[in-house]
């Protein structure tokens, strides 16, 4: 047993997002894969980068409008080329240098 640490380790992370229900599986949403729905994210070229909404129709009072001033049920923000229309589900990566404090404990041989 022991303790380890290590200087600028690249570490890696990835959110799925929480599994799909089963409503959601049937809804039309977008999902990732059958183990997690993913986030819908407008990640279009000169996008607006915000995370998107599949929901009921909002009157249009409520709604958010597009520049060209139809309504965008899903969140975009104004004047994206993409507004009116919901993106594939994604998943959100992160890449760091971080310090990494390890505690190692040996793991007995098991028998073949």
């Amino acid at each position: 047993m022991g303790l380890r640490l290590s200087h600028g380790e690249e570490t890696r992370w990835l959110n799925e997002g929480l599994p799909p229900s089963e409503k959601e599986k049937g809804s039309g949403r977008p999902i990732l894969h059958d183990s997690a729905r993913g986030y819908l994210l407008c990640i279009h070229a000169a996008g607006c980068f915000q995370c998107l909404m599949v929901r009921k129709p909002r009157p249009k009072a409520e709604a958010s409008r597009t520049g060209g001033g139809q309504v965008d049920p899903y969140g975009h923000g104004k004047n994206v080329l993409m507004a009116g229309s919901v993106s594939k589900a994604s998943a959100i990566a992160c890449v760091q240098r971080t310090d990494v404090f390890r505690l190692l404990i040996p793991v007995p041989e098991t028998p073949d």
